[in-house]
């Protein structure tokens, strides 16, 4: 940049093209800000960006999170809140910005190493397909699984059989049973038993109440 520029000058050079900013030695924080609005990446090329610019990048875009050195939880979550996806740019994310991403968006388990139980059957509520993305499922899981989304049967290696009929007694025995998980058990094709049976003889009141609604209603 000629020295002869004007502050106006370099304003207008920014504003008609924001990538200019690497052509600007020490450039406010005002002139920082206006060209990370209007082109996220350009945070790229700024050298020793305050709190404030890198703030308004991630509102911005949360991919911005890849030009942050060692952000801060703050600064991660600021960029999960712009973009779920922005998790896949960040090395060894804190517990809570993982959990924050997996609620924003099942698919964001996809991005994540060494998931916890805990975010496994929030993505698995959202989405039984996000069974497809965790590794070492055990018997547990998948009753865990099966009582979180009746769906998860379609995803789960079910040699064992039992395991289904046995979780499914339970959790159709719960007096808080909600009608989604009924209705999406009625429409499930591939669980083959008897779901009348089951129902009557091991259903709550209330898993009953909505078991014959939902016949009704079809």
């Amino acid at each position: 940049m000629r020295e002869s520029k004007s502050n106006e000058e370099i304003w207008n050079d920014v504003k008609n093209d924001p990538w200019f900013i690497e052509k600007i030695e020490n450039p406010d924080d005002d002139i920082c800000i206006y060209c990370v609005k209007n082109a996220w990446n350009t945070l790229k090329l700024i050298k020793d960006p305050s709190d404030n610019i890198i703030k308004e990048a991630l509102k911005t875009k949360g991919w911005a999170i890849q030009f942050v050195k060692n952000p801060s939880e703050e600064f991660q979550l600021l960029a999960i809140e712009s973009d779920w996806d922005s998790i896949q740019y960040i090395k060894n994310p804190f517990e809570s910005v993982k959990i924050k991403a997996v609620e924003m968006n099942w698919k964001a388990i996809a991005y994540i190493d060494n998931t916890s139980i805990d975010m496994e059957r929030i993505a698995v509520r959202q989405n039984a397909e996000a069974i497809m993305y965790i590794s070492n499922i055990t018997d547990e899981k998948k009753r865990i699984f099966i009582k979180d989304n009746i769906n998860s049967i379609k995803y789960l290696n079910l040699e064992n059989t039992d395991i289904v009929e046995e979780t499914l007694k339970e959790k159709v025995s719960d007096i808080n049973i909600d009608k989604q998980y009924i209705d999406d058990f009625l429409r499930l094709k591939s669980l083959s038993i008897n779901k009348t049976k089951l129902i009557y003889k091991f259903g709550s009141k209330k898993a009953k109440m909505y078991f014959i609604d939902l016949k009704l209603s079809v």
